[in-house]
């Protein structure tokens, strides 16, 4: 979890507490800006978690490939070692 993701998660759970107060102090009606503060800082939370997956997303397939490329070698390792075995 990056720095970002921490401060706008505090800041979504700090702005549903002051909604709350405000709600109970003034109304729904009048707290409703700091309401709409809260998701803002939700949705913001979302959004960069789901662009921060998609672009892990990206790196994946290369990451794949080399993973199959070192146990490709390994097993061609291991098939050049059992040759060696058989000439002795």
């Amino acid at each position: 979890m990056k720095l970002r993701d921490t401060a706008l998660l505090s800041l979504f759970i700090g702005s549903l507490f002051i909604w709350a107060l405000e709600a109970r102090r003034a109304g729904f009606l009048e707290s409703y800006p700091a309401l709409m503060m809260a998701l803002v800082f939700l949705f913001a939370y979302q959004f960069f978690r789901y662009r921060d997956r998609q672009s892990q997303k990206e790196v994946s397939p290369t990451i794949k490939q080399m993973i199959e490329t070192r146990k490709k070698a390994a097993a061609n390792k291991g098939n050049k070692k059992q040759e060696v075995r058989g000439k002795k």
